[in-house]
């Protein structure tokens, strides 16, 4: 995580008046403490990859290492299982800036013969869950795998363009121009197949995405990229975000030892 390290520290250096605007944080376990089985251990929260919330602040999405999706209506003291999201290895979940009832959420393959693993949606807030229409074409992706075993990881949701809707998967992008309505699949590396990509930031119709080739950029929602550009290539998993006081800095975080 190196290079998260060396961007943040070079912004917080180069900007110290926001230490003084920004105010105190308290941390607080909401991890369960008691269980009533056997295993000692069983009341450990396990790993979570990804939350999310509605604008009522209230409510707060979980997406969990093995355990499904999780939703909490009273800001984490009490969690429910959401039941109607069948894959249970979760990766990302997000909910849509106008339509807070409109829940994205990603998933490995699951092992299932017939898996809807990869991207689902729900419009009610998380209790029901489709799986959108479409997949990536007959020979786009690097390997069968990617097809057939389907896997979603980052999402994003363009601020400024509602509709437009991208997804990082196991087999290059995923859009939606229709809120998630159905999707279509996109190779940011035309060069070579494409593989995993990570992490997606929009902002605009400028799309920042990261993946197994490293950093890309795309200035018209996805229709052409440039790139790799500026990290190490990723050793593993890689991660994008964006400053909340200055949206043109991107941190990044990449599985490398490598650095600048």
């Amino acid at each position: 995580m190196r290079i998260a390290a060396i961007i943040a520290l070079t912004f917080a250096a180069t900007m110290p008046e926001l230490h003084a605007q920004i105010p105190a944080v308290t941390w607080r376990d909401i991890n369960p403490d008691q269980t009533n089985l056997a295993d000692p251990d069983g009341a450990s929260g396990g790993r979570i990859h990804h939350l999310a919330t509605l604008g009522d602040t209230f409510t707060v999405f979980a997406a969990t290492e093995w355990g499904g999706l999780y939703r909490s209506k009273d800001q984490g003291l009490t969690w429910q299982h959401l039941d109607g999201h069948v894959p249970t290895a979760t990766w990302d979940v997000a909910v849509h800036p106008q339509e807070p009832l409109r829940i994205f959420a990603t998933s490995w393959f699951d092992g299932r013969v017939n898996s809807i693993s990869g991207i689902n949606l729900s419009i009610d807030g998380g209790d029901t869950w489709i799986h959108p229409p479409g997949q990536p074409p007959a020979g786009f992706c690097a390997n069968a795998a990617g097809a057939q075993e389907p896997a979603g990881f980052g999402i994003s949701v363009d601020p400024a363009n509602p509709d437009n809707v991208y997804v990082g998967t196991n087999c290059g992008v995923a859009i939606s121009r229709n809120r998630g309505a159905n999707f279509v699949w996109v190779n940011p590396t035309p060069g070579t197949a494409p593989g995993n990509i990570w992490s997606v930031i929009a902002r605009s119709n400028v799309i920042d995405i990261c993946g197994d080739v490293g950093h890309l950029r795309s200035l018209n929602g996805g229709v052409t990229w440039t790139g790799p550009t500026g990290i190490p290539l990723p050793q593993g998993i890689c991660s994008l975000a964006v400053s909340p006081w200055e949206p043109y800095v991107l941190l990044a975080a990449v599985g490398s030892t490598q650095a600048f």
